[in-house]
Order: structure tokens, then sequence, then C-alpha cells
């Protein structure tokens, strides 16, 4: 250590720039100027400065920190960023370590740029879900956390007059969107499976197949057909949900007052803009010129997201360029996730294949009874389960999407979440002894007593049924409004698939796609096997 210590020069004296007497100033002007040239007289000098200032900065930091919220996942002493580092490789360790040790309290995660405060307590969760907007923010944390200026464009922010939509309309509709959901379906299925395969063995990416039959039926309600058949169309789409998630991680990377450079380099709004207005495009102008004729009198008015969109738009953003980037913001939401939850479900139908038949039985029994309807999707009593069950050992992260504080919350409990700060429930919950016994094993069917009235899902599906130990599609005020459709569409895609086709396991292994990290069933495989079935 001492041969190291001698290599390390004598800070100069030069440190200190001479005043007018010839004596070194003692300003902080003179100061910072001295430490300046020093700098740049030996680049050494420059990193043991730099390494002091950190150290002091950590050290003070630790001594004037007054917040009595535990930390969790590293040594306080290294500072959060060696946190947020550990945080990125393994979110799911530092959760469920949290859970663990301080259930029902609050902990807190370090991210890049802010801190996460996680609630595990019961009526605390619910406090948390139930805050109003104006105080506790889904809207500005996704703003922050998906560089929303770079990645979608600040309107989004600024107006986002299509959330109201979504949660009227969707809710209003149901009926007739999932009627269309239906009918596009098994066409999907059959572009996407049923050409390629035959009555032997075919090899099949389980996630890309997943997305195409899930972006296809979504786009059926909210562009409708048959610009929801267009490949260059669902391309663009899936592109969009996927740079939007990376670009957005890589810009809060940086410094926040790098952001705008930084955002501008990397953004691939403009390209992916260009690329849906090619599609939708002439759609709108087509609408706009139907609405300008017709009026109230246009009888075969389209009945889908971006009719509803034409319909409230106001000023600029009755703009063609401000409608498709809506309908991409609006496919974020949808298409990824859904097809993420039904890639996890076919992992776990091929683990337990002891539940293929049960499924299938359930299928064709309400086929028979209801056809291929809402109806009969709604009597999926045990598919409905089995994806309630494989949601909750395979939520898609490690919590739910943080909310931002917008100001200093204080909960029943006695903790306060400063302002700028974020809060998230733990999906450790989902897992824990306490409310789900045996709650590693995977057991299908352990959802059907609970969710079912009358031999059907309760309120269409008990999926969907948040609560305070069910935290998949949120809670309280505002849970996910798609899931209604999602529920459907998931069910839907897999009962066709069971009635038409054999499923059996590949021999590939994990799948590399970050969506798949958090799985807890140990066979997550990139392929499955699938063949015709041949019905006597």
């Amino acid at each position: 250590m001492s041969i190291t210590l001698n290599r390390i020069p004598v800070l100069p004296t030069s440190l200190y720039v001479e005043g007018s007497v010839g004596r070194p100033s003692a300003t902080l002007a003179g100061i910072l100027h001295g430490v300046q040239q020093a700098a740049l007289k030996s680049p050494t000098i420059a990193a043991c400065v730099a390494v002091n200032v950190v150290v002091m900065y950590y050290i003070v930091s630790f001594l004037m920190s007054r917040n009595t919220t535990p930390l969790v996942g590293y040594p306080r002493w290294l500072g959060s960023y060696a946190g947020a580092l550990r945080f990125f490789v393994n979110s799911q360790g530092m959760v469920d370590e949290g859970y663990r040790r301080y259930k029902g309290r609050f902990f807190r995660l370090p991210l890049w740029t802010n801190w996460n405060y996680i609630v595990t307590n019961e009526k605390c969760i619910e406090e948390m879900y139930h805050l109003p907007d104006d105080v506790l923010s889904l809207r500005y944390a996704a703003h922050d956390e998906l560089a929303v200026p770079y990645t979608m464009g600040q309107q989004i922010h600024d107006d986002p007059y299509h959330l109201p939509i979504l949660r009227g309309k969707l809710t209003r509709y149901i009926d007739y969107l999932v009627a269309e959901c239906l009918d596009e379906l098994p066409m999907a299925v059959e572009d996407e499976i049923g050409k390629k395969c035959g009555d032997s063995w075919q090899e099949f990416n389980a996630f890309d197949v997943s997305i195409g039959i899930v972006a296809r039926t979504f786009n059926r309600i909210l562009v409708g057909a048959p610009t929801c058949r267009s490949a260059h169309y669902t391309e663009t789409c899936k592109s969009f949900a996927m740079n939007t998630a990376m670009i957005g991680l890589l810009i809060n990377l940086f410094p926040s007052f790098l952001h705008p450079i930084v955002g501008r380099l990397f953004t691939r709004l403009p390209y992916l803009l260009r690329r849906t207005l090619v599609d939708l495009g002439p759609i709108i102008a087509e609408r706009k010129a139907a609405k300008a004729e017709f009026g109230d009198n246009w009888t075969d008015r389209p009945n889908d997201l971006l009719m509803w969109l034409m319909d409230a738009a106001k000023g600029i953003e009755q703009e063609p360029a401000r409608l498709a980037i809506r309908v991409l913001v609006i496919n974020i939401a949808t298409i990824h996730t859904t097809a993420a939850t039904f890639t996890h479900g076919v992992n776990n139908l091929l683990d337990h294949t002891e539940y293929i038949d049960a499924l299938r039985e359930e299928a064709e029994s309400a086929l028979h009874s209801h056809g291929w309807t809402k109806q009969a999707i709604n009597q999926l009593v045990r598919s409905d389960s089995f994806f309630k069950e494989s949601s909750r050992l395979n939520g898609l992260g490690t919590s739910n999407f943080p909310r931002k504080a917008l100001r200093d919350i204080t909960f029943s409990d006695g903790t306060t979440v400063p302002e700028g700060s974020y809060i998230s429930s733990a999906w450790s919950v989902h897992t824990d002894e306490e409310y789900w016994p045996d709650p590693m094993t995977f057991d299908a069917f352990r959802h059907i007593q609970d969710n079912t009235v009358g031999g059907k899902a309760n309120n269409s599906s008990g999926f969907i049924r948040t609560n305070s130990r069910y935290l998949i599609f949120g809670h309280g005020k505002y849970p996910c409004p798609g899931r209604f459709l999602a529920t459907y569409i998931l069910k839907a895609t897999l009962a066709h698939i069971l009635l038409n086709y054999e499923i059996k396991a590949s021999e590939q292994g994990r799948l590399p796609d970050i969506l798949f990290q958090y799985n807890r069933s140990p066979n997550v495989r990139s392929t499955f096997m699938i063949r015709r079935r041949k019905v006597a």
C-alpha cells in the first residue's frame, strides 16, 4: 500500500489562486479555479478529487438521511447506484427479500433516478390503489419511466383523452367487441399456425405465434378489418411496443439534463409514425370525408377505437399523425402483455399435460351448447382458473407498474412517502403461503370455487377480479381497463387451439426474451410442437 500511496503526487500549491497581494485566495471561485487548473495538469489529481467528492457525498447523505423506511438489497454505505445496478440484474431477488424481511411494512428499492417504495401491508395497499390521481399518479410515473416525450410524444402525457374513452367504451360495448374479436381470432390462428402445419408435428416459436394472434385480434377492435390483417401494420405495432420499453430504459440510464439530447438521438418515434401512417393515413382521410358528408346520418359508421378517437379529438389532436400515435400507444398496453401471458400459460400447460383433456372437454361442451360466442367463453371456468394460476406464478415483472407521488403521502401505518418518489406493490404476495396454500405448486383449478357463480366465471371472468392479494391487473379505482377483453382472447385462443390442434413440448431451452425472465416455472421454452388434431 505504501508503494501505491507514494505514486500519488502531492497536491500542488497551485490549488489556490494567488491573490493580488501574493497570498492564496480563499474565495470559492478561487478554489474552483485552482481545482480546475490542477485537474488539467494532472488527471490523477482529478480522479482523486472526484473519488473523494463521491465518498464525501455518500457519507454526508448517510449521516443526514432521516428516512426510516428500510433499504433492501445492498449495503447502504455503497450508495443507491449500487442498489440500482443490482435491481437491474436481480429485481426478483430484491423484491422477494424485502417482502420476506418487511412483510406488513414498507421498504425501499433504488432505481437509477428515484426510489421505489414497496408496500406490503394489506390496508396500505388498499389505500394506495384508491388515492386520487392528483396525489398518486400512474401517468406521471409512465412519463418518467418510459421517457414519454421521446418515445410517444409529450401530448400523450399532457392530454390523455384516450383514457376515459377506454374506461367507458370497453365496458359499454363489451358484447360487440368480444363478438368482433371472436370473429377474427380463428382466422388469425389459421394464418399463424394452420397454414404452416399439417398432420405431422411442426415446431413454432411460442411468443411469435402468440403475439401474431393477439396483435391481429386486438387490432380488429382498434382499427377494424382489413387493416388489422396487414402484416406491415401489425409489425409496426409490435416494433413500437418493444422500442418504447427499450429506448425508455436507455434514456433513463443518463442524467435527466441529458435526456433532450439522448432522447433525440435514440428515438424511433418519427420513423415508426411514418410507417403507421402508410396504413392508417388513408383510413383516417376516408372516415373524415364520410363524417363531413353524412354527419349523424352515417349509417355504417365504424365502431372501433380509431373512430372513438376521431370523434373525441379536438384541435391539433385531429391530425392523422396525432390519431395514429394514440393507436400505437394503446397497442403497447395490449399486445405484448397479453401475448406474454398466453406464452406463460402454454408453458405451464406443457409442464402439466394432465390438464389438457379437462380443458379440451370443457371447451367442447361450451361450444356445443353456445357456439363460438361470448356466452361460450363465459362457461370456460377451468380455463379461467388455469390462466389465473399461471399469471399468479408468472407475473410480467416483480411488482405493479409504479405510481408517482405528486406530494408527500402519509399512510395509516405512519409511513411517509416523499413527493417525487414511486410507490408500488410487490407481486411476492402471489407466492405468500399465508394466502395461497402450497404457493409454489401449480394447481390449475385452485381458483374455481372462489371465482364462479352458477357454473360460469363470475363478472365475465374470475381471472379479472382484483384484490390486495392478487394484483396482476392492478386494483382499486382504475385496474387495467383492457383486462376483460384480454381474458376473453386468452381463453378463446386456448380453446380454439385445443379443439383443433394437438400440442406438446419441444426440446428447446429457456426463453431468452426479457419479458419472461420472471417466470417461476423451471421449464420456460422458446418453442412448442403443434399438429392438426384428427377429430372423429
